[in-house]
C-alpha cells in the first residue's frame, strides 16, 4: 500500500501532497509573541484558554494554529477564531490529540477538523483518520514532530555513551517515564514484567516519575514478588533522561489508550529502542518491529511479557540497534518541521475558501 504521507521536500511525492501544489518558499522568520512566559501548564486550564482567546482577539493574524495542550483548548481557540473570521489550521498529532476519544470525542474532533482550513498530520494513521473525518485531502499538510532535545545534543556523542553504558543482554533493564496513577497500563507492565523475568531473572524494570498510585504500585509489585527489580526512580528532569536511556534496553509505553508520545521520538534519538501498543500511530513508522523497536497488542499482558522478553535478543547489540534508532529519529528536525508548517500555512492562506 502507498503511504498517505510525504514529507514535502521528498521527491517521491503522494497524490496527497500533489493535490496540496508545489511547495511554496517560507521567506524569512515571522515576529512571534510568548503567550505563556513560564509554559502553559502553570496557567491552569480556565486560565490559560482565557488567555489563548484573548491572545487571538488582540493579535492581528489572519490565521490561527489550533495547539492546544487539551481539546477543551482547542475548541476554544475555534470558536474565537469562527467569531472573528480567522482561518484555523488544527495539529492533529500534538498533545490535545495524543489520547483515543471515546465516541463523543471522536465526533467532536471529527467536527473541530472540518471547521479547519488546514490539519497537519504527523503519521500515516493521523492522515487516514483526518480523511475519515471528512477533511478534504487537500487540507491535509504533513509535519512530523522532531525530538525535543537540549541545545547540547550530539548525536555522536549520543551514540558512544549508549554504546558504553547499554546493560548486558542477559540482565535487561526496562525503563518507564511517566506518573505514577494506579491505572491499568502501568498495572498491565508490572504483571508482564513478571512474567518476562521467567525468562530473564536478572531483569529489572526502572520507573521514573512520581503520583498517587505509588504505594499501590509498591504494593502490586512486592505482591507479584518483584521486590527490589522494581526501582521507583522518584521524579527527574527531564534532560536527565538522557541517563536512563543510556542505560535501558527499552522505553516501555504500555498505555493502549495513548495514541502519541513525544518520548518515542526522544528516546530514539538516544539510540534506545521503544515498546509500544500497536494503537499507537508511532507502531510500524518510527516505531518499526525489531528495528527500531517493538509493538504489541493493546492491553494483552501476555503480548507485552512476549515483547519485554524478545528485547535483549533482538537488540543486543547495542551498537547496530542505536545507529537504528537515530537514523530513523533524527530524520525529523526543528528545521524541517518549521519549514512544513509554514509551507502549509501559506497554502491555506493561498487557497480560494
Amino acid at each position: 500500500m502507498k503511504p498517505l504521507l510525504r514529507h514535502f521536500a521528498k521527491r517521491d511525492r503522494s497524490p496527497l501532497a500533489a493535490a496540496n501544489g508545489p511547495a511554496a518558499s517560507t521567506g524569512a522568520l515571522w515576529p512571534g509573541q510568548v503567550v505563556f512566559p513560564t509554559g502553559s501548564a502553570d496557567a491552569g486550564a480556565w486560565r490559560r484558554r482565557l488567555q489563548l482567546v484573548r491572545a487571538i482577539t488582540l493579535s492581528p493574524g489572519a490565521l490561527v494554529i489550533l495547539a492546544g495542550q487539551s481539546r477543551l483548548d482547542n475548541w476554544a481557540m475555534l470558536l474565537a477564531s469562527m467569531v472573528l473570521g480567522r482561518r484555523r489550521a488544527a495539529f492533529f498529532h500534538g498533545a490535545a490529540f495524543a489520547s483515543m476519544p471515546g465516541r463523543f470525542g471522536a465526533l467532536a474532533d471529527a467536527v473541530l477538523l472540518r471547521h479547519c482550513h488546514g490539519v497537519f498530520v504527523g503519521s500515516e494513521r493521523g492522515c487516514a483518520r483526518a480523511i475519515a473525518a471528512d477533511v478534504p485531502p487537500r487540507r491535509i499538510f504533513a509535519c512530523r514532530p522532531p525530538a525535543v532535545l537540549p541545545d547540547r545534543f550530539d548525536a555522536g556523542t549520543a551514540l558512544r555513551e549508549r554504546i558504553e553504558h547499554a546493560p548486558a543482554p542477559h540482565a535487561p533493564n526496562f525503563l518507564h517515564i511517566g506518573t505514577l496513577t494506579h491505572a491499568p497500563a502501568l498495572l498491565l507492565l508490572l504483571r508482564a514484567f513478571a512474567a518476562a523475568r521467567q525468562t530473564w531473572p536478572a531483569a529489572t524494570l526502572s520507573l521514573v516519575g512520581t503520583g498517587p498510585g505509588y504505594g499501590r504500585l509498591r504494593a502490586t509489585a512486592n505482591a507479584l514478588g518483584l521486590g527490589s527489580s522494581v526501582r521507583f526512580l522518584g521524579t527527574m528532569a527531564q534532560p536527565d533522561f538522557a541517563t536512563e536511556y543510556r542505560k535501558a534496553s527499552c522505553l516501555v509505553l504500555p498505555d493502549a489508550a495513548q495514541r502519541w508520545h513525544p518520548l518515542v521520538r526522544e528516546a530514539l534519538s538516544y539510540g534506545c529502542p521503544v515498546v509500544v501498543s500497536v494503537n499507537n500511530d508511532d507502531a510500524g513508522e518510527l516505531v518499526r518491529d525489531g528495528v527500531t523497536g517493538l509493538y504489541f497488542k493493546a492491553g494483552d499482558t501476555a503480548a507485552l511479557a512476549g515483547s519485554l522478553a524478545q528485547v535483549p535478543r533482538q537488540f543486543g547489540d547495542a551498537a547496530a540497534t542505536a545507529a537504528r534508532c537515530q537514523a530513523i529519529a533524527l530524520e525529523d528536525t526543528p528545521a524541517s518541521a518549521g519549514r512544513a508548517i509554514a509551507a502549509g500555512c501559506m497554502r491555506i492562506m493561498a487557497a480560494k475558501e
